[in-house]
C-alpha cells in the first residue's frame, strides 16, 4: 500500500505579532500513515512528507523527525564501529593463527593437488603496509600460503570480479580475527570456466578434481607477483564480511 503524507500549518497562539520582533515560523503538523504526527518548520515537514512516499526509507522519516524538533537521532540500523586494531602480532602468534585457520574443517568442494608445482621464483618480503581503501581479499588456508608462495595464480571464486587490472590487492588470513599477511596484483578475472577449462588449469589453481566448485558459474581470479609481509598488519575486521574488507 502506498504510504500517505498531508501537512499543514497554522500560527503559534503563543507568539503575538510585537514591532521589532520578526514574526515566526508557522508551527507544522505532519500526519503519516499510522496516526502519528510530528511537528517542525515547513521545509523539513515538505521533507519528511517526501520520504513517506518511498518505500523503504523510514530511517529518513525518522531523521527529518530528529532534525525537524531540533534533536540528533541516531540511526538503529547503523552498524557498530569496529573496535580498535591489538597490538603487534608475533611470529609465534601468526604461527597459532595459521595452524589453527589450518586445521579447521575444510571445505569438501575444495581439496589441494598432491603434487604442486614449484614457484618459478620465490616470494619477495617487504615491510607491511596497506593503504587506506585498498581492498582485502579474505581467504583460508592452505590458498592463501599457496598464493603467497607464487604457487597459485588462479583464484576460484562463484563470482566474477571486477577489479581493475594491476590493482594490488591485500590477502587477509580466513578465520584470524582481522590480520594482512601479504598482497598480489590483480591480473583478470576468467569465465565462467568450462570444466575443460578448469581441468587444464589445475597447475595454476591447485584444486584436485575436474568437477567445477560452483557448477556455471565457476570464474578463476587470475593474481601474479605476490609479497609477504616482514610483519603482519591489522586491520579493523567487520563482522559479515566474508569475502572482501577494505582499509580504513
Amino acid at each position: 500500500m502506498r504510504e500517505t503524507s498531508s501537512w499543514s500549518s497554522s500560527p503559534s497562539k503563543r507568539h503575538a505579532t510585537q514591532p521589532g520582533v520578526p514574526k515566526p515560523l508557522p508551527i507544522v503538523r505532519l500526519k503519516l500513515r499510522g496516526g502519528y504526527s510530528l511537528r517542525g518548520a515547513p521545509h523539513e515537514a515538505q521533507r519528511i512528507a517526501a520520504a513517506t512516499n518511498h518505500p523503504g526509507r523510514s530511517s529518513l522519516v525518522a531523521a527529518a523527525a530528529a532534525a525537524a524538533n531540533g534533536k540528533a537521532e541516531p540511526a538503529s540500523h547503523a552498524a557498530a564501529p569496529p573496535p580498535p586494531p591489538p597490538a603487534d602480532i608475533t611470529a609465534a602468534d601468526l604461527a597459532a593463527m595459521v595452524q589453527a585457520a589450518a586445521d579447521k574443517k575444510p571445505n569438501p568442494r575444495f581439496k589441494p593437488l598432491a603434487s604442486i608445482p614449484p614457484a618459478a621464483t620465490p616470494t619477495p618480503v617487504v615491510p607491511g603496509k596497506i593503504p587506506v581503501g585498498a581492498s582485502i581479499l579474505i581467504i583460508q588456508e592452505p590458498w592463501l600460503g599457496l598464493i603467497l608462495e607464487g604457487k597459485k595464480q588462479l583464484e576460484v571464486r562463484g563470482t566474477i570480479c571486477k577489479k581493475v587490472k594491476g590493482e594490488r590487492i591485500y590477502l587477509a588470513l580466513s578465520g584470524a580475527g582481522g590480520i594482512v599477511i601479504g598482497s598480489v596484483e590483480f591480473v583478470a578475472c576468467h569465465g565462467p570456466l568450462s570444466a575443460d577449462e578448469y581441468a587444464k588449469r589445475a597447475s595454476q589453481h591447485c584444486v584436485a578434481g575436474s568437477t567445477l566448485p560452483y557448477g556455471g558459474k565457476t570464474y578463476a581470479w587470475e593474481v601474479r607477483a605476490p609479497e609477504r609481509f616482514a610483519q603482519p598488519v591489522r586491520y579493523a575486521h567487520r563482522q559479515g564480511c566474508v569475502i572482501w574488507a577494505k582499509m580504513e
